[in-house]
């Protein structure tokens, strides 16, 4: 009689921890989902956001107003990176972030004039270019490439190489642009 006790007794100590085995599993799921969920909305965000600054770059009356709308933009930018780099673990968005701000903060000190000199038009055209080539590599790095819809976002980033090499590439341009009178 005290075999079977013991035999339902632990039997039923199985069941509670398969039980509670499985909601565990549950919870790490749908939290996991919920942290890719976010994730992906800040990429989302912050990719479009660059997407917009890189289009004032276009038009043909970039001005000292420009710089100060993309400066407001940037400063939404960090916002989507902090949250970003937090869930992946590292600083590099918030990092080159930063650089653009000091970039377009030296832009704007520098651009007194209605018209804009070669030498700032260039800087506009490699400052677009650098742009552009973050937003690729926030897709190549950032988004999970098994997903058929590509806009899922990756947790578990193993290889930052690529972002790592634009961070330093903005961050040599940034300090060569502020040695620069």
């Amino acid at each position: 009689m005290i075999k079977k006790i013991a035999i339902g007794a632990i039997g039923l100590i199985i069941l509670f921890l398969a039980g509670y085995a499985y909601s565990a599993q549950l919870e790490k799921e749908r939290i996991e989902l919920k942290v890719k969920s976010l994730a992906g909305h800040n990429l989302f965000l912050l990719v479009t956001t660059y997407q917009e600054i890189e289009s004032k770059f276009n038009n043909e009356t970039f001005n000292r107003e420009s710089v100060s709308d993309i400066e407001n933009k940037l400063v939404e930018v960090k916002a989507y990176s902090i949250v970003a780099d937090s869930i992946v673990g590292n600083d590099y968005l918030q990092t080159i972030t930063s650089s653009f701000q000091d970039i377009f903060t030296h832009l704007e000190k520098s651009h007194t004039k209605l018209e804009l000199s070669k030498e700032q038009i260039q800087e506009l055209v490699e400052i677009k270019s650098m742009m552009k080539e973050l937003i690729d590599v926030i897709y190549q790095t950032y988004y999970d490439k098994s997903n058929d819809e590509g806009g899922s976002a990756e947790l578990n980033i193993k290889d930052f190489s690529k972002v790592e090499a634009l961070q330093k590439k903005i961050t040599e341009y940034n300090n060569q642009m502020n040695k620069q009178p």
